[in-house]
């Protein structure tokens, strides 16, 4: 991976799976990281746990067919990435009950402020 200024350049070859699974690897922490924001502000927001949110969200929409009929590269490409972000789970969910923890400090800080 190199960098350019400040965006990270990540260069994937081979099939949609194996790109998702270098992605996955390469920036694993960054993508969990992102993840992990993105359901802090679905709760801040709603006030509800995502994770029911995005099962609904998943069950009652076409989403997931219209990706398999539309775009099943990029479907594949995810599943790469979610095969590498499942692994050493447990690690990953101390570290990212840290980073909410952060996140959520950070938050709290800043509205305090205003």
């Amino acid at each position: 991976m190199r960098q350019a200024s400040k965006i990270r350049v990540l260069t994937l070859e081979g099939s949609p799976k194996e790109r998702g699974r270098i992605h996955g690897e390469t920036l694993k922490p960054m993508i969990l990281e992102i993840l992990e924001r993105y359901k802090y502000l679905i709760h801040l927001n709603l006030q509800k746990d995502p994770d029911p949110l995005i099962d609904y969200f998943l069950s009652s929409t076409n989403f997931l067919s219209a990706v398999k009929k539309w775009a099943p590269h990029l479907l594949e490409e995810i599943e790469g990435i979610a095969v590498m972000l499942s692994r050493n789970s447990r690690i990953r969910s101390l570290k990212i009950k840290s980073k909410t923890f952060k996140i959520r400090n950070i938050y709290e800080k800043n509205k305090r402020k205003k």
